[in-house]
């Protein structure tokens, strides 16, 4: 095995703590993504090579997801207009002396909304 000449300015690899490890492998592989993640753990003599491939793995697919992922939502029934008039409907029906709105009364009133826009009936 051949010696430097001159050592790395940061000090010798093998000495810096794991965390430091890590962090500077990670750094390497964004300048050389074309590289695997063994070359850049052997680079900076870290012992548990998995643990760096998982780091890379998340990293690269964080930057793969550029559009956030939607959960739900999708199934829009009314516009955004129509929902605050259904829960004006609610609040009337619960206040000033109403039996309260039940889930007949908002379904029917729902379905009355989107005939009124000659929209299908959602079942």
């Amino acid at each position: 095995m051949a010696r430097l000449n001159n050592p790395p300015k940061e000090g010798l690899r093998h000495t810096v703590p794991d965390k430091d490890k890590r962090r500077l492998a990670l750094q390497w592989l964004r300048e050389h993504p074309n590289e695997p993640s063994t070359a850049a753990a052997r680079i900076y003599h870290i012992e548990n090579e998995d643990s760096l491939r998982k780091a890379w793995g998340q990293e690269r697919e964080k930057d793969q997801r550029i559009t956030p992922i939607q959960n739900g939502g999708q199934n829009k029934i009314l516009r955004p207009d129509q929902h605050a008039a259904m829960i004006q409907y609610s609040l009337d029906q619960a206040t000033n002396g109403g039996k309260r709105a039940t889930k007949q009364m908002i379904y029917n009133c729902t379905m009355w909304l989107r005939a009124q826009e000659s929209r299908s009936i959602p079942l």
